[in-house]
C-alpha cells in the first residue's frame, strides 16, 4: 500500500518568500505538520510514515528555516516573528485550498497552531501541540539568548575550537528538546545521529535572527491569540499604568491624585512612618568591619562611619 501512496514536493510562493512544501498521501483528511525551530521537516519522518496511508500528509519549513531560505534576505525581521510565521501558515493554507485540517506543531509549530485555532477556529479539525512554551522568557534568559546568538557567530571563525563550541551547543540543544531519556538510550544511538546532524546544519550564524524573534516573545495569551489586530507589532507590551503619587510622596488612587493630603490626614502619617522605618533600616544594615565582611546589624554602642555625629547647642538638648 505504501507504493501507491502519492508523493510530491516543491517550492510555494508565499508573502513574498518560498517555502518549501512536501505532500504524501492523498487520504479524505488533511494533516498538516509545522517544524520546531533548529529543525526541519523531516522531525516528522516516523508520523508521516504511520498516517500517510490513511491520510494526505503535508508538512513544510518556516520562513528562514530549514529549505525554505535559511538566512536569506528578510524584508522585515517581523516576518521571522510568530506573528509572521502565522501569516505564512495562513496564506499556505489558502494556496493549497484547504477549509480544514488536523494541525501538528512542534515548539514554534505550536505557537502557529494555536493562533491558527483560536482565530480560525472553524479550520482546525484538531490541534497537536509538541512541546510550546506559553509564557514569555524572563530578560535574564533573552540575555543568555545573545550570548547564544554571539556565540554562533564566533564559532564559525575559531578553527577546531569553534567546531568543539558548536559540538557541545548541539549536544545541550538536542538534551534540551529531546529530553534525557531519549539522550541515554543505547538503542537510539542511531536515531540521536541522525538529529545531531539535523541540528548542526541549523545551528548557523544565519539562524540567530529568528532565535531572538521567536523566543523574543512566545507567549499566547488569550487577547492576543483572539485579536491579532490589537497588537500590530508583537514585541511591543501594553504597559501597565503606573501609579500616580501626589505631590507629598502619597500614593494616589487610579483615578489621579488624592488630592494635597493635610497634616493630620492618616493616610500622609503611615506613609511617612515606613518612609522613615525604611531609612532607619538602611542605617541599621550598615558593613561594621568588626562583623569580618559580613552585612548584619551594627552594635548599639559604636557609632555609624558612614553617617558623620551631629552636635547640638546646650539649648536645644
Amino acid at each position: 500500500m505504501n507504493a501507491e501512496r502519492e508523493e510530491r514536493e516543491w517550492t510555494a510562493s508565499v508573502n513574498g518568500t518560498g517555502l518549501r512544501v512536501e505532500e504524501i498521501g492523498s487520504g479524505a483528511e488533511t494533516v498538516v505538520f509545522s517544524p520546531a525551530l533548529f529543525a526541519n521537516r523531516g522531525m516528522f519522518d516516523a508520523p508521516v510514515a504511520a498516517l500517510s496511508d490513511d491520510f494526505r500528509c503535508i508538512r513544510y519549513d518556516h520562513r528562514g528555516q530549514g529549505d525554505s531560505g535559511l538566512g536569506a534576505f528578510q524584508p522585515s525581521r517581523h516576518r521571522l516573528g510568530t506573528e509572521g510565521l502565522y501569516d505564512d501558515a495562513v496564506a499556505l493554507l489558502d494556496q493549497l485550498h484547504l477549509d480544514s485540517c488536523h494541525w501538528v506543531g512542534a515548539s514554534i509549530g505550536g505557537f502557529v497552531g494555536m493562533r491558527l485555532a483560536a482565530r480560525h477556529p472553524d479550520r482546525v479539525r484538531s490541534l497537536v501541540l509538541i512541546g510550546p512554551n506559553v509564557r514569555p522568557l524572563p530578560r535574564a534568559d533573552l540575555r543568555q539568548l545573545d550570548l547564544f546568538g554571539l556565540m554562533l557567530r564566533a564559532s564559525h571563525r575559531l578553527g577546531r575550537v569553534g567546531a568543539a563550541v558548536r559540538r557541545r551547543t548541539t549536544e545541550q540543544v538536542m538534551r534540551n528538546m529531546l529530553g534525557a531519556t531519549f539522550m541515554s538510550d543505547p538503542s537510539r544511538a542511531d536515531i540521536r545521529e541522525t538529529w545531531r546532524q539535523r541540528y548542526s546544519a541549523q545551528l548557523v550564524p544565519e539562524a540567530v535572527p529568528m532565535i531572538r524573534e521567536v523566543f523574543g516573545y512566545p507567549e499566547n495569551r488569550r487577547e492576543m491569540l483572539a485579536h491579532p489586530s490589537a497588537h500590530p507589532d508583537p514585541r511591543r507590551r501594553q504597559r501597565r499604568p503606573r501609579r500616580r503619587r501626589s505631590r507629598r510622596g502619597c500614593p494616589g488612587d487610579a483615578g489621579g491624585h488624592f488630592g494635597r493630603p493635610s497634616g493630620n490626614d492618616p493616610r500622609r502619617r503611615a506613609h511617612s512612618s515606613r518612609r522613615r522605618a525604611k531609612r532607619c533600616h538602611r542605617r541599621n544594615r550598615q558593613v561594621h568591619p568588626s562583623s569580618q565582611g559580613g552585612v548584619g546589624a551594627r552594635p548599639p554602642d559604636v557609632p555609624n562611619p558612614c553617617r558623620p555625629a551631629r552636635t547640638y547647642p546646650a539649648e536645644a538638648r
